[in-house]
């Protein structure tokens, strides 16, 4: 720069200060630019999502909210023997009179809990009962599970169903 005259070093000062300027530019204000940009595009996504989280969270507390009920009544209903509970459940869905049997196959232990599987007959059911049956038992409110599901249509009315069903029943001890 010593060897330089005035005007030439006014002309290399005003090109580093452009020089810097434009590196400023480049790596400060546009990327903050650009971040701002993307910022301002994801706000309305972050509010649906954010949205979404509320509605689940205020379905997951009435599901537990409901879930208590449920507990509430079971432990209401727990002396009642499961056969005359699933008895309940026919007499509901409108099978009390397509029921030929019931017949209990015994009681397993796992763990803390009792395990009851009962095996059921029904004949000359519509299907609509026997969805309204099935209904009842997986929306019950003691812990029932369908192991097995045997379904024949009748000879003589194919509407008209034969149904063996093996149902199993959990029980804390």
């Amino acid at each position: 720069m010593k060897g330089l005259k005035g005007r030439e070093k006014i002309v290399v000062i005003g090109g580093i200060l452009l020089l810097v300027l434009f590196l400023f530019y480049q790596f400060v204000i546009s990327p903050a630019k650009d971040r701002l940009t993307l910022l301002d595009r994801l706000i309305p996504q972050k509010e649906s999502e954010l949205k979404e989280v509320i509605y689940l969270k205020n379905e997951y507390e009435y599901l537990k909210k409901s879930n208590l009920k449920k507990g509430k009544e079971a432990k209401e209903e727990k002396g009642v023997v499961t056969l005359s509970y699933l008895e309940g459940l026919a007499g509901k869905a409108g099978l009390k009179s397509n029921i030929k049997y019931m017949k209990p196959l015994g009681e397993s232990k796992s763990g803390r809990y009792l395990q009851n599987s009962i095996d059921i007959k029904l004949a000359n059911v519509p299907l609509v009962k026997l969805v309204n049956f099935l209904y009842e038992i997986e929306n019950s409110a003691r812990a029932l599970r369908i192991v097995g599901l045997s379904i024949l249509t009748n000879k003589r009315d194919p509407s008209i169903l034969d149904i063996a069903i093996q149902i199993t029943s959990f029980e804390t001890i």
